[in-house]
């Protein structure tokens, strides 16, 4: 009972990093699609917050430091080696050049602004996943990169190539002290009503009209209606831009993993036709060391014949 509660917990963060992450990439395109990002955008702000604690959910407690998390831990590690390990060595090099990083966790927030300018950060979530029996060593069970979420932000990441950035990391690399960043969820709490709801309510306001009486109160009604017609039309406009972008978003999705799957289907056919070649190889060796060794035991045969004569 115990370990499934916990095993639910561990859910529910890896569903809100996700959801959260999906948010500010969404955002990001939104504001991107008009505008070049600069370092004031809270969105860019938020991502790099999330991005930075997707990194560190459940990092195994070898090697632990002291670093802060919002999931309600003071002790937890920081990231750097993963992005070491597993990150494009061109970024990886150019953080490892600024003498003035000398804490892990400001070498980590200065390499996601860069790889946001350099468009890597999808290709080390890539990475990650390719080599995910390796990355299940340095993090225990339950965490976010070794689990089927991180596949699904591999591809939400790719959205962010399409931004220009224009972020100055000096003024992270500079900076002598450690700030403390709190996620800012105002954005992305904004409340909308259901298409179920809103033609609930349309059938309340009718009879609601028809219970009225007087030409007045009549009057006043049909005024009052024509602005709610009107503030029903905004809002189904709303519904249907919000149900175009989930449907985009998930088109682009299955696009990733058809690509991703012809990769993986090309992947295995040079794999079965090595292995099919290895095999003929080696069928090869065989036969050349049965006909060797027959030769010798043919010959052995004759020096024993000539031995007894």
């Amino acid at each position: 009972m115990a370990e499934d509660h916990v095993n639910n917990q561990l859910s529910i963060q890896r569903r809100n990093l996700l959801g959260l992450c999906g948010m500010c990439v969404k955002s990001l395109v939104d504001k991107g699609a008009f505008e070049v990002i600069r370092d004031e955008c809270e969105h860019l702000h938020n991502f790099s917050l999330t991005f930075e604690n997707i990194l560190q959910h459940r990092l195994s407690k070898e090697n632990k430091k002291s670093t802060f998390s919002f999931f309600g831990s003071d002790e937890t590690i920081t990231s750097w080696s993963i992005i070491k390990m597993f990150g494009p060595p061109s970024t990886v090099s150019c953080i490892e050049d600024m003498e003035s990083l000398t804490v892990d966790r400001r070498k980590v927030r200065v390499w996601i602004r860069l790889a946001l300018v350099q468009k890597r950060i999808a290709s080390l979530m890539s990475k990650c996943i390719e080599n995910e029996s390796n990355l299940r060593l340095y993090y225990l069970p339950g965490s976010f990169m070794c689990s089927e979420e991180a596949q699904v932000l591999a591809g939400t990441v790719k959205c962010l190539n399409a931004i220009d950035f224009n972020i100055c990391v000096r003024d992270v690399e500079s900076s002598t002290t450690d700030y403390y960043y709190e996620l800012n969820y105002s954005p992305y709490l904004t409340f909308r009503q259901s298409f179920l709801s809103m033609s609930d309510d349309k059938v309340e306001r009718v009879k609601l009209k028809n219970s009225n009486s007087g030409a007045t109160i009549l009057k006043d009604d049909d005024s009052l209606s024509g602005n709610e017609k009107e503030e029903d039309q905004l809002k189904l406009k709303d519904l249907l831009k919000t149900e175009k972008e989930q449907r985009n978003y998930f088109e682009e999705l299955v696009s990733v993993r058809d690509k991703q799957l012809k990769e993986l289907e090309k992947q295995n056919r040079a794999l079965v036709t090595d292995v099919e070649t290895q095999r003929k190889d080696l069928e090869r060796i065989i036969l050349e060391l049965q006909n060797e060794l027959q030769k010798k035991q043919d010959e052995l045969a004759q020096l024993k014949k000539r031995t007894a004569i």
